[in-house]
């Protein structure tokens, strides 16, 4: 618990194949920008269906059709993933293993259009309201399908 924080929150340490929770114990749960990192994203999102309660959500966020590049490491000689990245999804793969787990996706969001960071929007719109640049980027990720993340909601 951190000083000052909520009674209800807490921190813990863990293994996303062995969570340390009983089964049902959660409403709901966030995997962001970890599944891609995961040798066996499949164990994981088992762990985690067994441990939210029916109708239990989870959302999930992933790079989008990640192209994974490698380098030869200086330290050991091997190749190893840019970023950690051992995994690629696309909305369709990513659909597809929740729907494998039991879930049920309610929606999948597209964010960040690859064409925005071409153009360095990101850079000069940083006084521009939320709500306005997410408008930009819904629009060329329905002209373009070039997103560089996906959202997903899915309910238990």
């Amino acid at each position: 618990r951190l000083e000052g924080g909520s009674s209800r929150s807490f921190f813990v340490v863990g293994d996303a194949y062995h969570l340390p929770f009983a089964p049902g114990a959660f409403d709901g749960a966030v995997l962001s920008e970890v599944a891609e990192h995961l040798e066996d994203p499949d164990r994981a999102l088992e762990e985690i269906a067994g441990r939210l309660k029916t109708g239990g959500r989870l959302v999930v966020t992933v790079p989008n059709n990640e192209q994974i590049r490698w380098h030869l490491c200086i330290h050991c000689n091997r190749l190893t993933p840019a970023n950690a990245h051992i995994r690629s999804f696309t909305e369709k793969t990513l659909i597809a293993a929740l729907e494998d787990h039991g879930f049920t996706v309610l929606k999948v969001a597209r964010l960040s259009n690859k064409i925005l960071e071409l153009l360095r929007f990101p850079v000069w719109t940083k006084r521009l309201p939320y709500p306005m640049w997410r408008g930009f980027d819904a629009v060329l990720n329905v002209l373009s399908r070039r997103s560089g993340f996906l959202c997903a909601v899915a309910v238990k």
